[in-house]
């Protein structure tokens, strides 16, 4: 595993890598199972095994096990959505949340086995927000003390918070 390397995600460029601190860069996985124009909104790497990477872009979600050399996409549910936010548990790796919004409409997913089956979670989220439109899910954190509390952020319409893991949300109130 290359610890040297750099990731970074690109609207339209698919994912960039630098192996010497970001004075040169190259695009990767052009051909090698993410499209050549890819919009790559969030990167998230597998806290456990570094070199297996996460990658939300606008036709679902990505891995790649070789630092983003070459990427398949997970058939899910979020193939068909924009992919906006990713989060791994950071203890706990099986646990992920991807959260997704415009074009399409907001939305919280989870796995619970590595990113392998997602399922789409309940949470009352605005069909669409003043000048904005469609809103996305722009964050998604697991509390590092309670793991079971979820928060995700929404363009627009707030923050929401689950105290079970992503089972259920609620509206908190600045």
């Amino acid at each position: 595993m290359d610890q040297t390397a750099i990731l970074v995600g690109t609207i339209g460029q698919g994912v960039m890598r630098s192996h010497d601190g970001g004075e040169t860069w190259q695009r990767i996985g052009i051909y090698q199972g993410m499209h050549s124009d890819a919009m790559v909104r969030m990167l998230a790497h597998n806290p456990r095994r570094p070199e297996v990477v996460y990658a939300g872009t606008d036709k679902g979600l990505y891995c790649s096990d070789d630092v983003g050399a070459t990427w398949k996409q997970i058939d899910s549910p979020l193939n068909t959505h924009a992919v906006w936010a990713i989060t791994i548990d950071p203890l706990n790796p099986d646990i992920m949340f991807a959260g997704t919004g415009t074009p399409g409409p907001a939305r919280v997913f989870r796995s619970t086995d590595g990113g392998k089956a997602w399922e789409e979670k309940p949470a009352t989220i605005a069909d669409e927000c003043p000048n904005v439109g469609i809103p996305r899910i722009t964050g998604i954190a697991i509390d590092p003390v309670n793991r079971r509390n979820v928060w995700m952020g929404i363009e627009v319409d707030g923050l929401r918070c689950s105290a079970d893991c992503g089972e259920t949300w609620k509206t908190i109130n600045g």
